[in-house]
């Protein structure tokens, strides 16, 4: 188990990196907004969003790009992160923030929505490097996460598994979620019969036709087939 002192350490390093790279850390940690990595940071750490933010900005007058708290005097902690890093590269502190944030270091037993939060969609996006498993679009505008057995059926440990999400755009994933759509136990989409015979827009024409399309498949945490199964037996139209 990590110190608290580590734990902050490794808190500081990260917001940190925000300060230090600015839109470009927001970039290379697949964030779209600094917001959303107030609150990815936040979940990690069991801190507030605001916090997150005030940490970042205690490190402006040492950034050029960043306008923020020229008056506030550095706490001794982020002095020492300051220290430490002075004379690493950016890429060397990005390796250190990945290794930091991909540590599993949310507690064991936490209430259903936080799994619907911004660290579990991050995780499941990360998993699959940002890409819809179906129609490969990369845009993170359009991308989300969706459970395969939906949370409203699935027990606390299996909304936390991220062999029962699939990282889809908005488009597959309504279908996914509706039964339109579902995935087979060799990794095809399968659409359902309801839809390809009575097609009226080219929506509905582009769902259709990924009929067999073999999914791409993440290195790791690959789609369960028992939760793939469960969809088409209770979620899929046929």
């Amino acid at each position: 188990m990590q110190s608290n002192d580590d734990k902050e350490s490794k808190f500081l390093t990260c917001v940190y990196y925000l300060a230090r790279c600015d839109k470009n850390a927001l970039k290379q940690l697949n964030f779209k907004t600094a917001e959303e990595a107030f609150d990815y940071i936040g979940t990690r750490f069991g801190k507030k969003s605001n916090t997150v933010k005030n940490h970042r900005d205690n490190f402006d007058p040492f950034f050029p790009w960043r306008k923020g708290w020229w008056q506030r005097d550095l706490s001794a902690e982020s002095q020492v992160i300051l220290d430490k890093y002075k004379n690493a590269s950016d890429d060397d502190v990005l390796k250190i923030v990945k290794q930091i944030l991909n540590e599993d270091t949310a507690p064991k037993k936490i209430v259903q929505s936080q799994y619907n939060s911004i660290s579990f969609k991050y995780d499941v996006l990360k998993l699959y490097n940002n890409t819809c498993c179906i129609s490969r679009c990369q845009n993170l505008d359009l991308l989300d996460f969706t459970y395969i057995k939906p949370s409203n059926y699935a027990t606390l440990g299996e909304q936390s598994d991220l062999a029962n999400a699939l990282c889809l755009n908005v488009l597959y994933g309504k279908a996914f979620e509706n039964g339109l759509i579902t995935i087979t136990s060799d990794y095809r989409v399968k659409v359902a019969s309801e839809l390809k015979n009575n097609i009226s827009s080219s929506i509905e024409k582009i769902i259709a036709e990924s009929d067999a399309v073999k999914i791409c498949l993440p290195d790791q945490h690959l789609p369960s087939k028992v939760y793939l199964e469960w969809h088409s037996d209770n979620i899929f139209r046929c």
